[in-house]
């Protein structure tokens, strides 16, 4: 997002990660034996997809002074997050 904010002036971009979270997208269907790890690692350490859903939509919502602040980094959990 850093090379799209220097691009385009006029409009803002952020990169939002929801984090490891608890759906079908985590091994949804046991194909594998890795499917099922996935599935297990998921639902034993990952979030729910509310709680993943929250940086984004906290990016969404927030002021355009703020937005402007994290606009060009990786943000999750509500927090930048150092390349």
């Amino acid at each position: 997002s850093r090379v799209q904010t220097a691009k385009f002036k006029d409009v803002m971009f952020a990169a939002v990660c929801p984090g490891f979270c608890r759906t079908d997208m985590a091994g949804g269907e046991w194909k594998s034996v890795m499917s099922v790890v996935f599935w297990a690692v998921s639902w034993i350490l990952g979030q729910s997809a509310r709680a993943g859903a929250d940086t984004p939509c906290y990016m969404a919502m927030c002021s355009a002074q703020e937005f402007e602040e994290r606009a060009g980094v990786l943000i999750q959990d509500r927090k930048v997050l150092g390349f």
